[in-house]
């Protein structure tokens, strides 16, 4: 489980509508250090939506003021994102050691650097953000020496 966390989970579920998109998001915690948010996308989404919710995303989330009716905690640092357009998954994953993210296409793997410029070439290439992997700060600071997974 790594670094002596808890096995405490915490499941949410939600919907949100963009325009006429509706969003269906599930939210867990994994022993309050591993974050995964789904997003599924009803439709293929008209660039207003996916725009929407990519400007929506960010490289860090508090779930006490997402959600608003739980203590406050660590907060989650993003990780990777994969996102889909036309029956084709690609994943932008942060790297530790470059501190850049990198576009995971297939058998390509390129630098595409900081948040700014991933929620740009989503944009561009209408990727749907579809799973979202966020660690906690908590785990963070306190693994160091230990691998923490990142590329």
């Amino acid at each position: 489980m790594g670094c002596g966390g808890t096995t405490t989970n915490f499941v949410t579920a939600g919907c949100c509508s963009i325009g006429l998109l509706k969003v269906w998001s599930v939210c867990q915690v994994y022993a309050r250090w591993l974050l995964t948010c789904c997003l599924c996308w009803l439709l293929q989404a008209p660039l207003d939506s996916i725009r929407g919710t990519v400007n929506a995303l960010g490289p860090a989330v508090d779930l006490s003021v997402v959600f608003g009716d739980i203590a406050a905690g660590p907060s989650y640092q993003l990780r990777s994102v994969i996102c889909y357009f036309g029956h084709h998954y690609q994943a932008f994953v942060l790297s530790e050691e470059l501190h850049q993210w990198l576009l995971f296409d297939d058998h390509v793997i390129k630098v595409v650097g900081d948040w700014q410029q991933v929620k740009q070439a989503m944009v561009s290439s209408r990727l749907q953000p579809s799973l979202l992997f966020y660690e906690s700060s908590e785990a963070i600071s306190g693994c160091s020496g230990s691998s923490t997974g990142y590329v």
